[in-house]
């Protein structure tokens, strides 16, 4: 291999990897085809509200949803006014603590008990002080997160409940050991299949071994680049090291 060819090689995996978050040239990058598990998915389940959860919505306005998985994903809510009336436990936002009440008062419609709404976990508070409140919860199985699963609970500043945008899996359908089972691959050896797919046939081989952990990043994340003794046997090189993390996706049954 010539060293220019070299150099576009190692521009083109950062490139590459720029979708797992590395930054790339993008100029060199191969276009790889987007993957979602949910595209498997070709029943259609609408979501209807039972009876008695029709005074949760506004009335004369609709429940957007998403027909693979049978949620709502929008809903214009019923005014409620919790917090007057809530004792907040100290420590705690009390955005966050009235936003999970209203995420209460609304599990039925997701088809949420008890403990999906206490273990949901508050990711981010947006509060300027004017303007919506909006609270996004997140939900977690065995530690691990649900990847791009969440709802965001608006409100206004007195914190009355306007609406809900998108949803969160309910821990039931996961089973109580799913986020504890072990992964198919370890890191190594799913940046090792990565990396596969993108040098296409005839690419040199990376084996997981080959990869060491060298650092970690916030979110989760691990870095992982090419061991000592791999990058002395190949001329491949990562222009950044290869960020990982483990997560889960939520697919109707499971």
């Amino acid at each position: 291999m010539t060293p220019s060819q070299r150099f576009l090689l190692r521009l083109s995996i950062g490139a590459a990897l720029a979708s797992f978050g590395i930054p790339g040239p993008g100029s060199f990058a191969k276009d790889l085809p987007g993957y979602d598990e949910l595209d498997k998915v070709s029943r259609h389940m609408a979501f209807t509200p039972r009876a008695s959860e029709q005074a949760l919505i506004r009335t004369g306005t609709l429940v957007q949803s998403d027909e693979r998985l049978g949620v709502p994903t929008f809903v214009w809510a019923a005014r409620s006014s919790p917090a007057a009336g809530m004792s907040l436990v100290k420590g705690i936002p009390r955005e966050e603590q009235v936003a999970r009440r209203h995420l209460g008062d609304y599990a039925s419609l997701y088809r949420l008990g008890p403990d999906d709404v206490a273990g949901a976990v508050a990711a981010s508070i947006h509060n300027t002080g004017s303007g919506a409140v909006i609270v996004t919860f997140q939900q977690r199985v065995g530690g691990i997160e649900v990847f791009r699963d969440e709802m965001k609970i608006i409100m206004d500043q007195d914190l009355d409940l306007v609406a809900i945008s998108g949803y969160l899996p309910g821990l039931g359908i996961a089973g109580p050991a799913a986020g504890r089972q072990g992964f198919a691959l370890d890191a190594g050896e799913a940046i090792a299949a990565a990396l596969k797919d993108y040098l296409g046939p005839g690419g040199q081989f990376i084996a997981g071994s080959d990869l060491v952990r060298t650092g970690a990043k916030p979110g989760g994340y691990d870095d992982f680049d090419l061991s000592a003794a791999a990058q002395a046997q190949t001329s491949l090189r990562l222009t950044e090291p290869a960020r990982i993390r483990q997560v889960l996706f939520h697919l109707p049954e499971t």
